[in-house]
């Protein structure tokens, strides 16, 4: 989507929001409708509210095959991508919670999944293609709750103000991926804790371009993945950190999947 000079700033960043949105999706190699690409420009130039969107797709989806995966999963894809724009463009109240997680988590996913905002009640194992087929070991389901409470704990009582750029950027991406790492959701965690990030950054004042997660949701996701491998995350601890530095501080470095496979491999 590319953005006009002439467009004022409330249509650039609704600009910018559907390509987070559409991009954060790839985590799960999920791409749009050409109908709601259709819906999305509506809405861009303020002819659908993004409720007005919703309802269009709910309508439309509800006479379609969805026993047919693809179908399933465009409709995935489409529904959640306009919720993640109503998230982002909307002033919504915001805490750092595990509740907030699970908020996120239902508002995104309902009508989605049918668990949408429960923590799972099974353990995960997903081969990693960046970590060379091995998985994350995500937390113990029973003690996701436990996990999360610690850490959301630890965040809530951390002073960043003494703290220089630099080290502020590795606390927050330490705090991101530990949550990423209990993975308390079965499906949607990248989506939802992107979400959760965009809000948190936002919510401490940081002016952040969240149109970074427009090409490099996958990378993020690849990140966070090797920052959680004990032994591929002293090759490669830096990858993280750089994705919150572009993300933060409007840096510009180039975030190479492909060469990033190439490193870990050798």
């Amino acid at each position: 989507m590319l953005i006009n000079s002439n467009y004022d700033d409330e249509t650039k960043e609704t600009i910018k929001s559907w390509a987070t949105a559409i991009g954060l999706q790839q985590v799960d190699g999920l791409t749009p409708s050409k109908f709601l690409q259709i819906l999305a420009t509506k809405n861009i130039n303020g002819i659908i509210s993004n409720e007005e969107l919703e309802a269009i797709l709910s309508r439309f989806y509800k006479v379609q095959d969805l026993s047919n995966k693809e179908l399933r999963n465009k409709m995935e894809c489409d529904i959640v991508s306009n919720r993640i724009v109503d998230y982002l463009n909307s002033d919504t109240s915001f805490e750092i919670s595990p509740n907030m997680l699970k908020e996120i988590h239902y508002n995104l996913f309902k009508d989605v999944y049918s668990f949408a905002g429960n923590y799972r009640k099974c353990n995960l194992d997903k081969e990693e293609n960046i970590l060379n087929g091995n998985t994350v070991m995500y937390a113990d389901y029973n003690k996701i709750s436990d996990y999360l409470d610690y850490d959301f704990n630890i965040e809530l009582n951390y002073n960043y103000d003494e703290l220089p750029m630099d080290k502020r950027i590795k606390r927050l991406a330490r705090f991101i991926s530990n949550i990423w790492q209990a993975h308390p959701f079965r499906e949607g965690n990248t989506r939802t804790i992107s979400v959760f990030l965009i809000k948190y950054l936002k919510s401490r004042g940081y002016n952040i371009d969240n149109s970074v997660f427009m090409e490099n949701s996958l990378y993020f996701r690849n990140a966070l993945a090797i920052d959680n491998h004990p032994i591929m995350s002293l090759q490669s601890s830096d990858y993280l950190i750089k994705f919150f530095e572009n993300l933060v501080l409007n840096t510009n470095y180039k975030l190479d999947i492909i060469e990033q496979n190439n490193i870990i491999r050798r």
